[in-house]
């Protein structure tokens, strides 16, 4: 559900969710390459403080992380079933 960002970052990919009304998602994906292993970082607007404490940017941050990893293990699952 997200979308792509096309903002001249140097990020493979940048992509925005919107995961609550007020609080958009942006995320910034690195793959690997022979100097560095892939890295992928959540980022939130500054203005988010404005709507969430900090905690809960963070468990909003965890629970974003382990629903996408959820995700892709089952679109690998099943391409591999194919």
């Amino acid at each position: 559900g997200g979308t792509i960002v096309t903002d001249n970052a140097s990020y493979d990919l940048s992509m925005r969710f919107n995961a609550l009304s007020k609080v958009p998602i942006s995320l910034r994906l690195n793959d690997e390459d022979e100097d560095f292993p892939a890295q992928c970082t959540v980022l939130f607007k500054f203005s988010a403080e404005r709507y969430l404490d900090m905690e809960s940017l963070g468990i909003l941050g965890a629970v974003f992380a382990k629903n996408l990893t959820a995700f892709n293990q089952n679109r690998v699952y099943r391409q591999t079933c194919r």
